[in-house]
């Protein structure tokens, strides 16, 4: 018994040796440093940041101001029904985001509601990206906007009251089949309600697939003004043919994704089913909506990932959030460490940041990240 101890007090002790000497992969955390005005803190180095993990402090070694080099930016944009008062102001916002485009840089346009499609793939041409924003709420052969509502229900067993959209499909999938196949700083902006009602993945699965592809998300929320279901299945067909082209990819039909469905017209989830399996109505049943609050869900995507909420105190309209993000990028620091010890293994980490040097005892304001994925 004594030496089953010692044996295990020396694995424990070398365990412990090599989790101290873990050296992980370099990661790069984006951040934003404002003064008290509200714009951005100018001339910092790797000197005035400080990273923390668990308590222990993880050594700076590197700070890049601004982009540092080419950007892929996505547009992902929210197109049901409920959502067709707002297309129209959203394109007029987008148009700062081409705008803002450097030599180098791309951008890419992803529409969704039950179903979602790739507009337009990373590019720098504008006219592509433009005419990509005029097809925003279009119907093309795989994908129509306005597909009447299937029969889902709530896990109350209430129906619910519209077809409904796949926001974190359609997020998961921006990161996943094109973000993670470019190179530079990758940068996603959803424009929605927040609400998801039909996804396949999970916020969890979310929020890792953002993590793992470092990308930084800005969120716009847009409220729905919800329809009556009356004659909603006619609007589909009458409107089904408008502005597509055979040319428009959707995403679920991509070669080489791995994600089969998401094109389809029953893909993604309805919300809960009746108790027989059975998504029939009942006479009586009351429609809506989920009990969610979009704006919290879209802030809290932001936050977590060292993006920015766009609606909000300093930004009145859609378009001035969208001009914001420009300035943003060229305010950023990309914060450089190399996690030692348990900070580098194989995980989510949250850190502590501090900023400090020749700002020490000034008010600033840090837009970052909660942490980090450590890769190895």
């Amino acid at each position: 018994m004594k030496t089953a101890v010692v044996l295990a007090l020396v694995a424990g002790a070398a365990w412990a040796q090599e989790e101290k000497l873990r050296v992980g992969a370099p990661v790069s955390v984006p951040i934003v440093v404002r003064d008290k005005k509200g714009d951005g803190v100018a001339g910092l180095g790797k000197d005035n940041f400080s990273i923390k993990v668990d308590g222990k402090d993880q050594p700076v070694t590197g700070v890049t101001a601004g982009p540092g080099g080419p950007v892929v930016l996505g547009l992902v944009v929210d197109v049901s029904d409920g959502e067709r008062d707002n297309l129209e102001r959203t394109k007029r916002a987008a148009r700062a985001l081409i705008d803002g485009l450097q030599p180098g840089d791309k951008m890419f346009v992803v529409q969704f509601a039950r179903q979602i499609e790739l507009l337009e793939e990373p590019t720098n041409d504008r006219a592509k990206l433009v005419k990509a924003l005029n097809l925003l709420g279009t119907s093309s052969p795989t994908f129509n906007p306005h597909m009447p509502p299937d029969e889902g229900r709530d896990k109350e067993g209430r129906r619910i009251e519209s077809g409904g959209n796949s926001l974190n499909d359609a997020v998961y999938l921006s990161c996943e089949e094109v973000l993670a196949r470019e190179k530079g700083r990758r940068v996603l902006v959803v424009v929605s309600d927040g609400v998801d009602i039909r996804s396949k993945k999970s916020s969890t699965e979310l929020v890792e697939s953002i993590e793992r592809t470092r990308a930084v998300v800005y969120t716009a929320y847009t409220p729905t003004k919800l329809q009556p279901r009356e004659g909603q299945g006619n609007r589909g067909g009458q409107q089904g043919g408008n502005g597509g082209g055979s040319g428009r990819p959707s995403i679920g039909g991509w070669p080489g994704s791995t994600y089969p469905g998401s094109g389809s017209p029953t893909g993604g989830s309805g919300g809960g089913n009746s108790p027989n399996g059975q998504n029939k109505p009942t006479t009586g049943d009351r429609e809506h909506r989920p009990n969610v609050d979009g704006t919290q869900v879209l802030a809290k995507l932001s936050r977590n990932s060292g993006g920015r909420f766009l609606s909000g105190e300093r930004h009145d309209t859609l378009e001035d959030g969208m001009a914001s993000i420009a300035t943003d990028m060229k305010a950023m620091y990309w914060v450089e460490f190399t996690p030692i010890g348990p900070a580098a293994r194989q995980a989510y980490h949250l850190f502590d940041l501090d900023v400090h040097g020749s700002d020490k005892g000034k008010k600033v304001e840090l837009q970052a990240p909660d942490g980090y994925y450590a890769a190895s």
